[in-house]
């Protein structure tokens, strides 16, 4: 599958999983924003989504990438998001077809990529510093 056909396919699962949490959304239209959506509470509280499709690893994880990369014929980037850009990171995980949602201030704590561990339990049971599924399901909605 085309890598514009995999992130349509994340922003539509997205968008449901949005409206069956009650939450409404706003699609983006200009693909040059560091956004795909807008998620509007009950109280008209706008909240900027970027939306990453994210593939389940050997070891039954899920990276997210926290940067975009852009080309064209003539050059390619890559550019770390920032606080001020995004609101919420949505991760949609196809093999287990589940949205989940992380607050931009892990940008505060990580580099390039933040890892969530798809199983209960890890191989050897390490607890620290790990990040489960289970704890992003729902949507981070507090302004």
């Amino acid at each position: 599958m085309h890598s514009k056909h995999k992130g349509t396919m994340a922003e539509t699962k997205v968008v449901a999983d949005l409206y069956s949490k009650g939450f409404s959304a706003s699609i983006v239209v200009d693909d040059l924003m560091p956004f795909d959506l807008i998620a509007i509470d009950g109280a008209y509280n706008l909240y900027k989504i970027q939306v990453k499709y994210c593939k389940v690893t050997n070891s039954g994880s899920a990276k997210l990438e926290l940067r975009s990369c852009m080309s064209n014929k003539n050059l390619s980037y890559t550019k770390k998001y920032t606080r001020n850009e995004v609101d919420i990171f949505a991760m949609y995980v196809p093999e287990k077809d589940i949205c989940l949602y992380v607050k931009s201030d892990i940008l505060d704590h990580v580099k390039s990529q933040f890892t969530m561990r798809l199983t209960d339990t890890t191989k050897s049971n390490q607890q620290k510093g790990v990040h489960y599924s289970r704890d992003y399901m729902d949507f981070p909605s507090s302004k």
